[in-house]
């Protein structure tokens, strides 16, 4: 089975976009391409695509896509609602679309353009090297947070990193116990140094 979306229902408007076709203005080719090039971008950055990749860029929401397959997913740009298969999913994540499960996204809160990334390939990431506390998401969907005993690379996406100041609280957390996971702001690596 190849896998893919099928697009159930459009919404007011998706397109197929990637970052346009630059350099080529002197021959009359004009860049066009995504609206939000950084929302494009991000989107594929989570899922690890190249950033350059096609996505679709949803305009107010109401898209619907059942997945063959199985996939990994992100969204990003205007923030909407997911659901995949009728459970809600977070904006600026990468989340799993199972096989057969059908995603539907919202109108937007704020914005108007979304932007939907699927993992090319066969939905897993190459190798990257981890770290103690990343968060990594293998394609059953269950997160699984790494320790001291994390192994050197993972293939799987990297949704989070807990700051290291958490690490021992997470490490006290019982097998099956929910745990719930906030934004910190990024560190300040020494960008107001004179």
């Amino acid at each position: 089975m190849k896998r893919g979306l099928d697009v159930v229902q459009t919404g007011p408007l998706a397109i197929v976009q990637d970052l346009g076709r630059p350099g080529h203005a002197a021959l009359g080719v004009g860049v066009s391409g995504a609206a939000d090039p950084a929302s494009l971008r991000l989107a594929h950055r989570a899922v690890g695509n190249p950033p350059g990749a096609a996505a679709t860029e949803v305009a107010f929401g109401g898209l619907r896509v059942r997945c063959r397959g199985g996939l990994f997913a992100s969204v990003t740009g205007a923030p909407a609602r997911l659901l995949v298969g009728g459970r809600p999913e977070a904006c600026f994540s990468v989340f799993h679309v199972p096989d057969g499960a059908e995603l539907r996204m919202g109108v937007p809160a704020a914005g108007l353009r979304s932007y939907l990334a699927v993992r090319a390939g066969r939905g897993e990431l190459p190798s990257e090297g981890t770290v103690a506390g990343a968060l990594q998401v293998p394609p059953s969907g269950q997160p699984v947070l790494f320790l001291a005993d994390h192994p050197l690379t993972g293939g799987y996406p990297v949704i989070a990193v807990v700051a290291s100041a958490d690490i021992g609280r997470a490490a006290q957390a019982r097998p099956g116990q929910r745990l719930r996971f906030r934004p910190h702001p990024a560190p300040n690596l020494g960008e107001d140094r004179p």
